[in-house]
C-alpha cells in the first residue's frame, strides 16, 4: 500500500524551504497553470535535466501553487536508499517509480510526475543539453491508457544550467556492472568490496603511507604527492579511493558520479547550483485515448466483430505497441519543440 504523504509538513515545512530556491535563485516562471485539470487522474510528464533532481521539486511547487493539487513524484530508487531522504521523500509523496504505483495513484485520481528520461535526462553531458533522451519504452504512456488518466506535458527550461557536467568520475556499466544496466539502470558495481572493508582497506593504507614517510622532511612532501618518488604509492591510494566509491555507489544505486566546472573541484561549495532563469511551460493536454484512437485508426483498421478467420479482435490500447510508442513519441516531441522556441527566445540563460 502506498503511504500517504504528510500534508501539514509539505504545507508548513516543506514548500516554504523551496521557495527562496523557487522565487528568488532560480526567478521560475510558469505559464499555463489554468491548463492543469482541477481534479482526476492527471499525469504530468516533464523533461528531465541538471544531475540533481531538483526540477522535480520545483516543479511541484510551481504546479501546487498553480493547482492546489501535490503531484506526486515517481522516484528512482536511489531516493529511497538513504535514511533521511527516503523519509523526507515519502513525507512529500513521492514514491518509488513502478508502473504498479502510478496505477495505485491514478485510481486513486491523483496528479502524477513522471520523468521518463530518467538518469538518462538527468546526467547528460552539457554539450547534450536541451537534447531530450529516450522516453523509455513508453511506460508512461501505457499507464496512462490503461487508466485513462490524462496527460499534461510540461517544458522545463532553464534546469540544465545550474550543474553543467562536464564529464563523468564514472559511469554507466564502469559504476553499476553490465547486469545492473540491463536490468533497471540501477544495480551493482562490479569488483567493489562491502563498503566497510573497502574503507578500511583506504585507511589502512594511508596509515602504511603516513607510517613509511613519518621521517620524510616535510619540503620533500611535494615531490611525493607530484614526483615520481610516491608514484607507487599514489596508485595504490587511488585504487582503494575507486574501491570506496564503487563500494558506495553500489549501496545507493547511484549510476554516475559527475564533473561539473565546481564539483568536485571546490568540495561541498562546489554542489551550489549556478542561478539560471527557469521558466517550465505547462502544455496543452492530452486525453490519450482519444488521441491514440485517431491515430491508430489514420492507418490501422481493427477487424470487424465476428471476423473469421482466424483474424485477432480488437486490441487494448493500452497492449498496442503502435498506439503506446506513437502516444510517446507526441508527447516528447511537444516537449522539445517547446524547449527549443524558448531557448530561440530567451537572451541568456541567467538573465
Amino acid at each position: 500500500m502506498i503511504p500517504e504523504p504528510d500534508l501539514e509538513f509539505v504545507e508548513d515545512t516543506w514548500f516554504p524551504a523551496l521557495t527562496p530556491l523557487h522565487d528568488h535563485w532560480f526567478r521560475v516562471e510558469l505559464h499555463g497553470g489554468e491548463r492543469i485539470p482541477a481534479d482526476g487522474p492527471t499525469m504530468i510528464v516533464a523533461n528531465h535535466s541538471g544531475n540533481l533532481p531538483v526540477d522535480a521539486l520545483m516543479a511541484q511547487l510551481s504546479l501546487h501553487r498553480a493547482s492546489g493539487r501535490l503531484m506526486r513524484l515517481l522516484a528512482g530508487d536511489v531516493a529511497f536508499s538513504l535514511p533521511i531522504v527516503s523519509e523526507l521523500a515519502t513525507m512529500v509523496g513521492a514514491v518509488r517509480a513502478s508502473r504498479d504505483a502510478a496505477g495505485d495513484l491514478l485510481r486513486a485520481g491523483e496528479m502524477v510526475g513522471v520523468f521518463p528520461e530518467g538518469y538518462r535526462g538527468l546526467g547528460k553531458p552539457y554539450t547534450e543539453r536541451y537534447q531530450l533522451q529516450a522516453f523509455g519504452r513508453g511506460g508512461f504512456a501505457a499507464t496512462a491508457l490503461r487508466h485513462g488518466a490524462t496527460i499534461v506535458p510540461v517544458a522545463i527550461t532553464g534546469a540544465e544550467e545550474i550543474y553543467p557536467q562536464l564529464g563523468a568520475v564514472f559511469r554507466g556499466s564502469a559504476l553499476l556492472g553490465a547486469e545492473g544496466m540491463k536490468t533497471s539502470n540501477i544495480g551493482r558495481a562490479e569488483g567493489a568490496a562491502p563498503v566497510d572493508e573497502a574503507l578500511e582497506s583506504l585507511v589502512l593504507g594511508v596509515a602504511d603511507v603516513l607510517a613509511e614517510g613519518a621521517s620524510t622532511p616535510l619540503k620533500d612532501l611535494p615531490a611525493w604527492l607530484v614526483g615520481a618518488e610516491g608514484a607507487a604509492e599514489r596508485k595504490v591510494l587511488l585504487e582503494l579511493v575507486r574501491d570506496v566509491v564503487l563500494s558506495v555507489a553500489r549501496g545507493l544505486g547511484i549510476p554516475y558520479i559527475p564533473t561539473t566546472p565546481f564539483f568536485p573541484w571546490l568540495g561541498v561549495a562546489g554542489a551550489v547550483p549556478l542561478p539560471s532563469k527557469w521558466r517550465i511551460d505547462v502544455l496543452d493536454p492530452i486525453d490519450p485515448r482519444d488521441w491514440a484512437e485517431g491515430y491508430r485508426g489514420g492507418f490501422m483498421e481493427d477487424p470487424a466483430p465476428g471476423a473469421g478467420g482466424g483474424v485477432p479482435g480488437p486490441v487494448a490500447l493500452h497492449d498496442d505497441p503502435v498506439s503506446v510508442l506513437g502516444l510517446s513519441g507526441e508527447v516528447k516531441g511537444r516537449i522539445q519543440s517547446t524547449l527549443l522556441k524558448n531557448l530561440r527566445d530567451r537572451r541568456s540563460a541567467f538573465y
